[in-house]
């Protein structure tokens, strides 16, 4: 099972909210199993790694839990730690942090051998230079690739979790 970085399908809701300055990615795996998008949110936010992150965000007051995660992922919930539910459809959600900058996106997609599952991002470019025009301030330039090792790393260790 290998993730790869792929073009955002057309109907994703990460690519429905962008602009067209703003930085956007999408990584995909395929699995061997059918894969409700409710497992595979559950499994995204209570992977070993994405708890690491929970951790940090904990600290800096934006706890969560297991169990709020299996919420989100039934419905029931429409905040989780430092995001908010932009949207959700029957195979895709789209979450933004509480500041509006940056966006993550899951989405489930079956196929005929079991299920595509796909993880991306999105940074709002902001109007930064002198000619009025957009682009990404510096420390998510600067981070990008640590961001891209991340985010593959957080798909896989997801996809994992549903095995």
């Amino acid at each position: 099972m290998s993730v790869e970085r792929v073009e955002l399908p057309r109907n994703s809701l990460l690519l429905a909210q962008a602009n067209p300055n703003d930085y956007l990615d999408c990584f995909a795996v395929d699995t061997p199993t059918n894969v409700r998008l409710e497992d595979y949110v559950s499994a995204f936010y209570t992977s070993w790694l994405f708890k690491l992150e929970r951790f940090v965000l904990g600290l800096a007051g934006q706890s969560s839990t297991d169990q709020q995660a299996r919420d989100l992922a039934q419905g029931k919930l429409q905040a989780f730690a430092a995001w908010r539910l932009g949207v959700r459809q029957h195979d895709q959600i789209l979450m933004r942090d509480f500041t509006g900058a940056t966006c993550s996106w899951l989405m489930a997609v079956p196929t005929a051998h079991g299920t595509r599952l796909y993880f991306g991002s999105s940074v709002k470019a902001r109007q930064l230079q002198a000619d009025g025009s957009f682009r990404l301030p510096f420390v998510y330039r600067a981070l990008m690739g640590l961001h891209v090792l991340y985010s593959r790393a957080l798909l896989a260790a997801a996809s994992r979790g549903l095995e």
